[in-house]
């Protein structure tokens, strides 16, 4: 099993699941639309993210990653997707007396000062309360829904369902490393011993950082199945637009440092940018919420990103070559770098200029639709394409940010401030400094 998680899913949960998930994708066509031609209407787009987004579970987790792959589902389909909310109600106090009891032990009231039973934040594979614990500290506990592995089992079978339409429509691409990391990061986050220790881990990455914090896990009142961490003041995004543009710009600096330090520094990344997933405090620093979706990478993937870049930059085809082939494509070809180079360009578009400017302004919109749907295209006259795995996680963080830092309009020198963090990277002492990171927070 991957990750570490003991699997304990039942074929009859599977069933029931997998029955409850075809029920409501079948009553608004989903399966039939997700495989033919583009001309899928937005009505019935907003119809699946609807039926989507009411079922608890992974599902809408899925469906957000292959959102962000483009050219997987129409057009219509994938913007709706992007857009997707859980909108399943949160379980009530019956059933959260009932979990904690089996966390924590009947008793388990006696161990707070006070806890919320209402949930005051919900999720697809859990839901958040606050508590206050006996030492009066406020507190986060993210309660997971039961049965976990099993629904993760049955929303794989959809997502592997998709992926195989998708092919037998596209021909030439194949998608077996974007299933494999998928449910591999799935699996992860619904491992709470896991998602501490990553805690821990970034704790230690961000150490004498101001501008971003981290909650203490609480481990006396944790489990597998429960986290509880020290509740951390600030902001939501949509209250984060209403500040000053000055503030804005703060802000749009920190989230980035956040993200991109401990990528180039130590191959680590928070491979979930959802702006749900962070707070900003009053003096514009960075609250950092959910750890379930890490990714470790090692210093060949680094460099190659890094490498790209530097392609990019001296419009040098051989050096670009050389980044692919580190990235993980294979039997690339002339004809095959000008058409990634097309998707290069675009990424690092915001980074090519020494000046301050919007995202926008470097034709860097907040999906790149377009020109990754005609890279796709262009893909497919060559054969047996597979998506490298490492491309789901890091493309999508890096599209998420990016509708980030253009809702806030933030107005930055993106080059300035790239090639500040990437200098972080050094690839001499890399594995040294990720194997004394694992050792000091135990990462398996």
């Amino acid at each position: 099993m991957e990750c570490g998680v003991e699997k304990r899913s039942s074929l009859k949960g599977r069933v029931r699941r997998y029955t409850k998930v075809s029920a409501s994708l079948a009553g608004v066509g989903a399966r039939a639309a997700l495989c033919r031609s583009d001309d899928a209407s937005k009505k019935q787009a907003e119809l699946v993210a609807k039926a989507i987004g009411s079922l608890k579970g992974p599902l809408v987790k899925i469906a957000q990653f292959i959102a962000c792959v483009p050219d997987i589902v129409p057009e219509a389909y994938s913007e709706e997707l992007l857009k997707l909310q859980q909108n399943a109600p949160v379980m009530g106090a019956r059933f959260v007396r009932r979990r904690m009891a089996n966390e924590l032990g009947e008793d388990w009231e006696k161990k707070f000062l006070n806890f919320e039973k209402e949930a005051f934040a919900g999720a697809s594979l859990g839901q958040v309360h606050r508590a206050i614990g006996l030492d009066g500290k406020k507190l986060a506990c993210k309660l997971q829904y039961p049965d976990m592995e099993t629904v993760i089992d049955a929303d794989l079978r959809q997502l592997k369902l998709i992926l195989t339409l998708f092919e037998a429509y596209k021909r030439n691409i194949d998608t077996k490393e974007l299933y494999k990391e998928i449910s591999d990061r799935l699996y992860e986050e619904i491992d709470y011993i896991q998602e501490a220790k990553n805690i821990r881990l970034f704790k230690l990455l961000y150490k004498g950082k101001k501008y971003v914090h981290v909650p203490e896990v609480v481990e006396r009142l944790s489990t597998d199945k429960l986290i509880t961490i020290t509740y951390l003041e600030g902001e939501k995004f949509a209250d984060i637009l209403k500040r000053t543009k000055k503030d804005r710009n703060q802000i749009a600096e920190n989230i980035f440092r956040t993200w991109y330090t401990p990528f180039y520094e130590n191959g680590i990344l928070h491979a979930d940018s959802h702006t749900g997933n962070y707070t900003a405090a009053k003096d514009n620093s960075i609250n950092l919420l959910d750890f379930g979706c890490v990714r470790v990478f090692d210093a060949k993937t680094i460099e190659a990103v890094i490498l790209l870049y530097k392609a990019v930059l001296a419009n040098n085809r051989e050096l670009a070559k050389e980044a692919y082939e580190k990235w993980g494509f294979s039997n690339i070809s002339n004809e095959m770098i000008d058409v990634l180079n097309v998707w290069a360009k675009f990424v690092y578009a915001p980074f090519l200029e020494d000046k301050v400017c919007k995202i926008q302004d470097t034709n860097s919109t907040a999906y790149g639709k377009e020109v990754a749907a005609e890279v796709y295209k262009e893909l497919r006259k060559f054969k047996n394409i597979s998506i490298p795995r490492e491309f789901v996680f890091i493309d999508r963080t890096t599209l998420g940010l990016g509708g980030a830092f253009m809702q806030l309009g933030a107005e930055l020198n993106w080059h300035k401030l790239f090639n500040e963090v990437v200098a972080k990277f050094d690839v001499k002492t890399f594995a040294m400094r990720q194997n004394r990171l694992n050792r000091c927070c135990k990462r398996d």
